[in-house]
């Protein structure tokens, strides 16, 4: 878990994920024990950028499910390219929301402001922009 993670679940709790589940002190098949006692899921979505969380995120997949992963990697993932041909699993690439969806995105925003304001950690005046997005990139 890296050094924030325990913060992001926490706002992530606070704006309406009720269901969140941290790896820090175990895996993630541990983590997630509970819930696939009902059955393995129809899609994860890979946001963490971290190579070695791609196999482990395929195994939790059913047969014929999806991977759909959206965070940028450092390096190549290793997978077992043999059990997803056979499970006959997807992977896809995203990026990104369209362009289109940026307006519902605003106007949820616009909508409920207390339900966002946990994601705001920072407040910079626009002299110091450029330390804004340092912030941001740390």
């Amino acid at each position: 878990m890296g050094n924030h993670d325990r913060k992001r679940l926490a706002c992530l709790r606070r704006i309406g994920f009720s269901r969140t589940v941290d790896v820090g002190d175990g895996t993630l098949p541990d983590a997630l024990a509970p819930t696939l006692r009902r059955g393995k899921f129809d899609v994860v979505i890979e946001a963490t950028g971290a190579p070695g969380v791609v196999q482990p995120a395929l195994d939790l997949l059913r047969k014929r499910g999806i991977l759909v992963v959206c965070g940028i990697h450092p390096r190549p993932a290793s997978i077992d390219l043999t059990r997803l041909v056979r499970e006959q699993q997807q992977i896809r690439g995203s990026y990104r929301a369209p362009v289109e969806s940026w307006g519902r995105v605003l106007a949820q925003l616009a909508a409920n402001p207390p339900r966002f304001r946990p994601m705001i950690t920072h407040r910079v005046p626009l002299r110091d922009a450029l330390a804004g997005f340092e912030l941001a990139r740390a």
